[in-house]
Formats: structure tokens, C-alpha cells, sequence
């Protein structure tokens, strides 16, 4: 749980919505549809990986 409340934040998500997330009992397919992970994990997130765009 503390894992996933510390990368939430250090992603840019306020600590409160962080932890509401962080606390929840849903895995980790079910919480990427949550808001807070879709405004963390931004295309400039996925392109910083070093991911292929479908759309490019």
C-alpha cells in the first residue's frame, strides 16, 4: 500500500487523492481506470518509457 501511495504522488497526484487509491483493495487492472492514474500515467509518462504510439 505504502508503495502505491508513494509513486501516485511522486507522479503528481495529490496526496489525498493518492491515498484514497492507494488504500483501496482493487488490483492494479481495476485502479487504471481510476483519475488518478489516467493524470499520472500521461502520454509524456508513456513516451518518457519509452513506448510505441499506436497513433505515430
Amino acid at each position: 500500500m505504502k508503495t502505491r501511495i508513494g509513486k501516485l504522488i511522486s507522479l503528481g497526484v495529490s496526496t489525498k487523492l493518492a491515498i484514497y487509491i492507494g488504500l483501496s483493495s482493487k488490483g492494479y487492472y481495476r485502479l487504471a481506470k481510476t483519475k488518478a492514474v489516467q493524470m499520472s500515467l500521461n502520454n509524456d509518462w508513456l513516451k518518457a518509457q519509452e513506448l510505441v504510439s499506436v497513433i505515430e
